[in-house]
This record gives structure tokens, C-alpha cells and sequence, in this order.
């Protein structure tokens, strides 16, 4: 009966853990995460999702959120891109130390992505618009998790096999 209630507990206190740090927080909290756009986009971030709104005033450039990671690990979040422009116009994209990845140019994809970074790499999150014409692109990234949630899940996931037991 004590080892189900201290493997309840423990448990319990590991998804807390989880929970509490997946999303934007700790060192990814929002006020951690600097913005930049060229021109005219607009961004919103909150503990639990960034969204990024490009350039649609018929000049070009990148408007996202950039941090640099507190640690090594891997960083994972869920995204999801919204345009009305042509495909090619505009496009969501990551960037780690400045090596651009295009996510996607086509309105209504979405994905998951895990990025390994060490402490001391920039992350970009954002969109890059190339003809500031057509409907800006936008860019929502949600469920942003750092490793140590991913540690604490697993962690959970030891816990369960072995209660099991």
C-alpha cells in the first residue's frame, strides 16, 4: 500500500513537472523571446502559444520571436501555418544560428518538429515575406516543449512499468 501511494505521488509530482514546463515558460517563458520584424508584422506570444504575422504593406522581410537556448537538449513544438497568399509569396520558418529551415509556403499545413540545440544556439521561429503582397503569412506555434519536460515524461513512463511490476 506505500509503495502505490509514493508511486502515486511520484507520479503525480512528474507530470506536474511536465506540465509545468512544457509550453512557454522557465527560460522560454514569453518574456525571455525578443521580436523583430522589417516593416509591418506583428507578433503575440503567451505561455501557451506564439503567433507571428508577416509583412503585407508591399515591402519584404522576416518578422519572428529569436531566444537563445538556456541548455542542451532538444526542443519540440507543434506548428501550423495559415496563408491566403500564392504559395512561394510567403513562408514559416525556423532557424538555428541563423541556418534557415522553411517549414511551410502553403496555407493550412502544420507539423511537429524536435531540434537538438546546446546552450548558446539561436532559435528563430517566424515568416519571411518575399512579396509583402497577397495576405500576410502566420505562423502559430504551440505545445513548445524543452527536454526537461521530455525527461519528466520518461521519467513518468519508468514510474508506470514500474508500478506495473
Amino acid at each position: 500500500m506505500k509503495k502505490r501511494i509514493l508511486g502515486t505521488t511520484l507520479a503525480f509530482a512528474m507530470l506536474s513537472t511536465a506540465v509545468a514546463l512544457a509550453d512557454f515558460s522557465g527560460d522560454y517563458a514569453p518574456d525571455q523571446w525578443n521580436f523583430y520584424t522589417d516593416s509591418t508584422g506583428t507578433g503575440t506570444l503567451t505561455a501557451s502559444e506564439m503567433y507571428v504575422t508577416g509583412i503585407d504593406d508591399g515591402t519584404t522581410g522576416y518578422t519572428e520571436y529569436w531566444i537563445v537556448a538556456a541548455s542542451d537538449g532538444d526542443i519540440s513544438f507543434s506548428w501550423e501555418y495559415l496563408s491566403d497568399d500564392t504559395p512561394g509569396q510567403d513562408y514559416a520558418f525556423y532557424a538555428l544560428n541563423l541556418s534557415e529551415v522553411m517549414l511551410s509556403d502553403t496555407g493550412g499545413d502544420s507539423g511537429w518538429i524536435t531540434l537538438p540545440v546546446q546552450a548558446g544556439d539561436t532559435i528563430e521561429l517566424g515568416v519571411r515575406s518575399l512579396t509583402g503582397t497577397g495576405g500576410p503569412g502566420n505562423l502559430r506555434v504551440t505545445n513548445f516543449v524543452p527536454e526537461p519536460s521530455t525527461l519528466a515524461l520518461l521519467g513518468l513512463g519508468v514510474v508506470a512499468l514500474f508500478r506495473r511490476r
